[in-house]
């Protein structure tokens, strides 16, 4: 089953672009997310925290936890949609934003498919038990 974040998650951080300005929480995680939270929360702007190694699912995990936020910078009015987009197209794209639209690609199918289990009385915890 997919992670799943609040749909305030996903359209806030699906705006944003590479050039986003962000702040981080302090670092109050514990193990290897300690680490890779401490190199990531360094970047200020959102293709910085990517450089720096921060992953898509963690700008959700952060931005629903009130850990990260954006401070400013361009924000687009809508995620990229890459579904259907030519190879030359995708090519096109900086690395975030080719991430970020195959995120929200994704979180629109699980939307989609999670609406149809809910019409038809299933949850997705009775869809994996399978």
């Amino acid at each position: 089953m997919p992670n799943t974040y609040c749909d305030r998650a996903y359209e806030e951080v699906m705006t944003w672009t590479e050039e986003t300005t962000i702040a981080y929480a302090p670092n109050k995680k514990s193990g290897k997310s300690f680490e890779r939270y401490g190199k990531y929360m360094k970047g200020r702007t959102v293709g910085e925290a990517l450089d720096l190694g921060s992953l898509g699912l963690d700008l959700l995990f952060d931005f629903e936890k009130g850990l990260l936020w954006s401070t400013g910078g361009p924000k687009r009015a809508k995620p990229p949609d890459v579904q259907g987009m030519a190879k030359e197209e995708l090519k096109k794209l900086c690395k975030t934003d080719l991430m970020l639209g195959k995120m929200y690609a994704k979180w629109k199918m699980w939307k989609t498919t999670f609406q149809a289990l809910e019409e038809n009385g299933m949850t997705r915890h009775d869809l994996k038990e399978l």
